[in-house]
């Protein structure tokens, strides 16, 4: 029988999504959309986190996820602090649990990392993450 492995993308939506982080609500998405919310204008109605599924690797028991989350707002200690306190909610848990998954361990990999965006208006920080789950 093939194993059966949780959505760790849904989790993510689950666990985050409409979250407040910095004093700023977040929004998860999949895709960046065209234009980012008010741009170019400066004054985002929440900070936009787009979530990005590296790659992943199968072990033995386990699959490890690789993820990659751009934290867009529009001032650059906004996304930063944002990008902060979303990586301490999902690295320093000892694991936690949505309805789509039980996440076993989530690895902090790099940042929050400033990216340049080629808007004026929008910041953008970088956060990679590790979540390691077992099949259902």
């Amino acid at each position: 029988m093939p194993l059966v492995w949780p959505d760790t993308v849904e989790a993510l939506f689950e666990y985050l999504d409409g979250t407040e982080h910095a004093g700023e609500k977040i929004k998860l998405v999949e895709e960046k959309p065209p234009t980012l919310p008010n741009e170019p204008e400066p004054g985002f109605a929440e900070v936009l986190v787009v979530v990005n599924l590296d790659d992943s690797a199968i072990g033995d028991y386990d699959r490890v996820d690789k993820f990659l989350l751009e934290i867009y707002a529009d001032d650059r200690q906004v996304a930063k602090e944002v990008a902060e306190s979303i990586n301490s909610l999902v690295c320093l848990a000892e694991g936690w649990e949505t309805p789509s998954a039980l996440i076993d361990t989530a690895e902090h990999r790099s940042g929050p990392a400033f990216t340049p965006h080629p808007s004026e208006h929008v910041r953008r920080f970088d956060l990679r993450f590790w979540l390691t789950v077992r099949p259902i």
